[in-house]
């Protein structure tokens, strides 16, 4: 419900259900133990069959790492939700009630040895990732250990139809979306690509070619969580915590080696947003539109800080400072990966040079 509150605007659904949220998470807690809830029933659910030895299936994510992971989740969200609402003691009370899960968290399944969560695959560590319950000074070591898991199965996913979603959005978020791009473009299996190889029309419920009872579905939606990916990375229409019916969202694309354009729009309440980027040798356009009464913050990739950036021929960043002014364009800040403006409702072409 706050996704429609987020896209749509809807504060009702978040009245309406506000109280069921806070029974669901009591009964969390009331089975938790130390903030442990270890009662998830599949986990992550079918993960692929291990190549090495064949008819066994590859780990996901134990059932305790995903139980407390969510319990965290819901408890941080209702938090926000609560804010919303403008219940403020509740909203303290989750917020203290997150960072005691996520400390248990950190406590019971971080691996100081391995350097990684639970069982340091693939699945464990991109849901710590993208749970942001990594803290900085181990934040390198998963990352790590993470690719390692990625590279060591040739560049393909062993994760299941909950943390593949984490899996590539996880990579993308710390400066991997090229490998991200790797797995979700592999035709050999597990991958969409051994699907559509095979046939498909519709995404299947398990990795494997199945045609019998070991096969429940030939037409779910679980692993369709690719299709946000590109969508929030390589289009990088993005909404955040504060939007309200797409009043304000991120443009934050990526622009991956190995795709020289992307091209996405997205119908919100307020009108469609568009997002296309186009490398032509060197140079980097990127056309944006922003509906009315919308603001976005668009963050323009840079391949080194000495770039200049222009928005219809005139230069807005001379690659290190901003320069002439531009109805709706307002410089925010510039790190060494992008620059970032504020951005009205309307129509825009930015061009990056080295």
């Amino acid at each position: 419900s706050w996704l429609l509150y987020a896209h749509y605007g809807d504060r009702r659904t978040l009245e309406t259900y506000y109280d069921g949220y806070r029974q669901w998470l009591r009964r969390l807690s009331d089975q938790a133990q130390d903030h442990i809830v270890d009662t998830a029933w599949v986990a992550d659910w079918a993960p692929p069959i291990d190549h090495v030895v064949p008819g066994t299936m590859l780990s996901g994510a134990p059932a305790a790492v995903m139980g407390t992971g969510f319990y965290y989740y819901g408890a941080r969200l209702l938090a926000r939700i609560a804010g919303i609402l403008g219940r403020m003691e509740d909203q303290k009370r989750y917020e203290a009630l997150a960072a005691e899960i996520g400390a248990a968290f950190n406590r019971y399944f971080w691996d100081e040895q391995a350097g990684g969560y639970g069982i340091n695959n693939q699945s464990c560590n991109c849901f710590a990732l993208w749970l942001g319950l990594v803290p900085a000074d181990r934040q390198a070591r998963v990352v790590d250990n993470l690719l390692r898991a990625v590279q060591e199965h040739d560049y393909h996913l062993t994760t299941g139809n909950v943390c593949t979603k984490y899996l590539l959005e996880a990579l993308s978020a710390n400066g991997y979306a090229d490998v991200a791009l790797k797995i979700a473009a592999q035709t050999t299996y597990p991958s969409w690509g051994y699907m559509l190889a095979n046939g498909a029309t519709t995404l299947w419920e398990r990795w494997e070619l199945y045609t019998s009872h070991g096969m429940n579905s030939h037409d779910h939606p679980m692993m369709g969580s690719v299709s946000s990916w590109f969508y929030k990375v390589l289009a990088g229409i993005r909404i955040t915590p504060q939007t309200r019916g797409f009043d304000h969202f991120e443009l934050r694309p990526c622009c991956v080696a190995g795709l020289d354009h992307v091209a996405a729009e997205h119908q919100t309440i307020r009108g469609k947003v568009e997002s296309a980027w186009r490398r032509e040798g060197g140079r980097l356009t990127l056309k944006v539109t922003i509906p009315v009464n919308c603001s976005a913050d668009v963050a323009i990739p840079v391949a080194s800080q000495q770039a200049r950036i222009w928005e219809s021929g005139t230069l807005i960043w001379d690659g290190q400072n901003p320069r002439e002014a531009v109805a709706g364009v307002a410089f925010l800040h510039a790190d060494a990966a992008a620059v970032t403006f504020r951005v009205g409702s309307g129509s825009y072409e930015f061009s990056v040079e080295p």
